[in-house]
């Protein structure tokens, strides 16, 4: 039998929730039934690179972001030159701009054509809500559109998608790499400097305003003024002593003894089990990577109620409303209270990911999509 050939197009490579996701796809995914290639519309990005290391093949397309950069002539030449070559049965596209250009090239060779979103409610640019506004004009022309959480799938269905095409495979985790481990703690106590005995809440996440880090830094201030040995641990693109503005916030907060940025980080499954707390603040999700990997470490999640962030965690966190630190800072104090029972919760948290959303399960899902319209 024939591998079924995929075209993966996205938007760009670099850190992102819908890059890490397509990332982990290509990992788990069967090789002798599919055969996949990566075209980025901009750059290769860490995870572009990340994905030519395990042999699978990554193409550039060099756009500019924005729309008129995204819709050049070169970038859509090249594509359709790696379309004609490679003869994919079905182009996969990652995002919105990559949506709308992976349509463009389906229709003209008559290749099905998925989409993927990868987010709820957000705060779009003026020309990225030009590119969705086109996209629901236009989304009974796929053959389907995954949606990785509920709440995506309700807001898509509000601004005009249509309803019979979206389908939702929800992110999977990777539950033999995100695990507990006992020596973590010991471990990045000694990296930072810092007692062993002490609580780390984490938090993890790229700078962007949505995941609205001034809510937890304002939170964990109130945290502190009752518990002095606590840490609060940021990581993620962008959290580190070049961003002038969150360096600012944590001196005015009064905090910066009690904050430690690390920046992104290639060893977040060594990490996660060395926090004791994991926090999502963020007023946009869809279905968080964050909160995901930190249950599967056995790490109890305080987060506010945004995409699906109430669904994942279900009994196994505590749930407050987006943009209140102060309910946020409850939230936490909480946790902190429940002492060695958050033990109990974190094993509950990893078994709720194992039993709903092991990287395994979701991955089939993706495998049988793909099978199902090649049949058709």
């Amino acid at each position: 039998m024939n591998k079924i050939k995929i075209i993966h197009i996205i938007t760009g490579l670099n850190t992102g929730g819908a890059e890490i996701m397509l990332y982990k796809l290509l990992c788990k995914i069967d090789n002798k039934k599919f055969d996949n290639i990566v075209v980025s519309m901009t750059d290769i990005g860490n995870i572009g690179e990340k994905i030519k290391s395990f042999g699978v093949r990554v193409e550039i397309l060099g756009m500019k972001k924005g729309f008129r950069g995204f819709f050049s002539y070169s970038g859509l030449l090249k594509f359709k030159t790696i379309v004609k070559e490679y003869k994919p049965d079905i182009i996969q596209s990652w995002m919105y701009h990559a949506d709308l250009f992976g349509l463009i090239i389906g229709k003209l060779y008559k290749i099905p054509v998925i989409w993927n979103i990868r987010c709820s409610n957000m705060e779009l640019s003026f020309s990225t809500k030009v590119v969705v506004k086109l996209c629901s004009l236009l989304s009974k022309l796929p053959e389907a559109v995954i949606v990785n959480s509920n709440s995506g799938k309700e807001y898509h269905e509000k601004i005009g998608y249509s309803p019979k095409k979206l389908e939702i495979i929800q992110n999977g985790f990777d539950i033999g790499k995100f695990r507990p481990n006992e020596s973590a703690k010991l471990l990045i106590s000694k990296e930072l400097k810092i007692r062993v005995d002490s609580i780390l809440i984490g938090m993890i996440a790229r700078f962007d305003p949505m995941k609205d880090h001034k809510n937890f830094l304002q939170a964990f201030k109130l945290v502190i003024k009752k518990y002095d040995n606590v840490y609060g641990i940021l990581v993620g693109e962008g959290i580190d002593d070049n961003n002038l503005e969150l360096k600012k916030l944590i001196t005015e907060l009064d905090i910066e003894d009690k904050i430690l940025m690390l920046g992104r980080r290639d060893d977040i499954y060594m990490l996660l089990p060395s926090i004791d707390i994991l926090s999502s603040s963020s007023y946009g999700e869809g279905f968080s990577n964050a909160i995901g990997e930190a249950m599967a470490c056995e790490i109890p999640c305080v987060v506010t109620d945004v995409g699906d962030s109430a669904l994942i965690v279900g009994e196994t966190g505590i749930v407050v409303p987006p943009r209140n630190y102060e309910l946020l800072a409850e939230g936490l104090l909480k946790m902190i209270e429940l002492g060695e029972k958050r033990k109990e919760l974190g094993i509950m948290a990893r078994k709720r990911v194992i039993n709903n959303w092991s990287i395994d399960k979701i991955v089939k899902k993706y495998e049988n999509l793909y099978e199902s319209i090649c049949a058709e």
